[in-house]
């Protein structure tokens, strides 16, 4: 550890935070030996085993702590249970919460509830003003000027007005127990004093968890951080602990976190890729003037995706959002010498009488820049792949994926290209169709 910081008080990142709540944020050595998950490991057991009895405990990194902030969750998978009884609530986050800290892939699974100071409840007796003529609103009243007195002056101080209370009783014991066994109210059915407990029920309550309410609706919430970085695994196993539990009607679960920011941005990246795609499909038509090219050009951009997908599947990492800025990457870099191969192409086609002749030279000329640039770009990105360095892991999955579109476009640019160019001049259905084009 290089150095530290304490902050303590309101305003950790939510406004709604108590002053009982405090973090630590803890620099690291660069010349360390361990890797910061290892570390981090490392602390969460020796804080867990020393202080058993938190109630809360987390131990996000910076940026993810940042990140929480900023889109107002509180941590990468967050389980929330809606429903109308703060109470029941309360009870089924308290089983959900026992239930996910079982599971080996989960950890820091935390109950987000702030509890308030001990409650004393007094309810009123169905029978209390029939029998004592005793009603709620006189119950109040006579409970508030016993325990903090009836204000009968005033008393000017310089600018500032006091109020003279007058206070009945003084009991020198346990306020609590004094409320409960000796506290005395005044009937005027009997015209005496009568014991609190003949026309109420007292009630002490240690701690007394606090309604939090999301889009109006009270609400439970349970926090989840998961071991490694496949979150998508670490969410088929919350649903799969929700799915065994017997939730009553009036409850609902709902999965969120940066989870559900994830799939929202998932879903659109997919919209930008597509696009993306279709964008450049018409852009060839614009440059070369030719169907065939452009279809055999967009059709060389899907086959290098599976170099992306096989890339991933390899190394066993998720098709995240960074994996998929890593996809749109790729497709940049190869269109790029798409467009190159072909422009020569069609310089070619015009030099020689057979096709094929115009084919092979141009795969020829470009062979060594395409082999080049590729391979140089993903050599480049192998250290991030390893996870090298201070903050390579967040942009892992990105490296990973570009390194596998890029040596997959090789054989793409190379062999399936003018194996496609090939096959669509001697197919004689599209060879009919290019004639009558053309």
């Amino acid at each position: 550890m290089k150095d530290w910081t304490l902050r303590i008080g309101n305003s950790l990142g939510h406004i709604s935070e108590q002053p009982n709540v405090a973090d630590f944020l803890v620099t690291l050595k660069k010349d360390r030996k361990r890797s910061i998950f290892e570390v981090r490991d490392d602390v969460s057991n020796r804080i867990s085993t020393r202080y058993p009895h938190f109630l809360e405990f987390d131990l996000p990194m910076v940026l993810e702590d940042r990140l929480g902030d900023i889109i107002g969750e509180e941590g990468p998978i967050t389980v929330l249970l809606y429903g109308s009884d703060p109470d029941e609530l309360i009870t089924w986050g308290e089983k959900v919460r026992d239930s996910l800290r079982d599971v080996k892939e989960l950890e820091e699974v935390n109950l987000k509830t702030t509890y308030a100071s001990p409650f004393i409840g007094v309810k009123l007796k169905p029978d209390a003003e029939a029998l004592y003529g005793i009603d709620i609103n006189t119950l109040a009243s006579q409970i508030n000027s016993l325990y903090w007195g009836t204000v009968v002056g005033n008393v000017i101080k310089g600018e500032r007005i006091l109020g003279m209370r007058v206070i009945t009783e003084s009991p020198d014991r346990d306020p609590i127990e004094y409320l409960r066994n000796s506290l005395t109210v005044y009937s005027p059915v009997t015209r005496r004093q009568i014991p609190l407990r003949y026309v109420a029920d007292v009630a002490i309550t240690e701690n007394v968890p606090e309604i939090t309410h999301y889009d109006l609706s009270p609400v439970s919430v349970i926090s989840v951080r998961f071991k490694g970085n496949d979150m998508t695994l670490a969410v088929e196993r919350v649903r799969s602990v929700l799915n065994k539990f017997n939730l009553p009607q009036d409850i609902t679960p709902e999965i969120a976190g940066f989870y559900r920011e994830q799939q929202q941005s998932f879903h659109e990246l997919v919209f930008v890729v597509f696009l993306s795609i279709l964008i450049m499909f018409t852009a060839l038509l614009f440059q070369f003037g030719s169907l065939r090219i452009a279809f055999i050009i967009l059709l060389g951009l899907i086959l290098t995706l599976l170099g992306v997908f096989s890339g991933l599947l390899v190394t066993g990492k998720p098709l995240d959002i960074t994996a998929f800025m890593g996809m749109l990457i790729v497709l940049s870099i190869v269109i790029n010498n798409n467009i190159l191969i072909f422009d020569y192409f069609l310089i070619q086609s015009r030099k020689h009488e057979h096709e094929e002749d115009a084919i092979l030279l141009a795969v020829q000329t470009r062979f060594r820049p395409i082999v080049m640039t590729m391979l140089a770009n993903a050599f480049a990105l192998l250290p991030v792949a390893f996870a090298l360095g201070t903050g390579t892991q967040i942009i892992q999955n990105m490296a990973i994926s570009i390194i596998g579109g890029l040596t997959f476009a090789i054989f793409v640019n190379l062999f399936a290209i003018p194996l496609l160019m090939h096959w669509w001049e001697t197919t004689p259905l599209f060879r009919k169709f290019w004639k009558e084009k053309h």
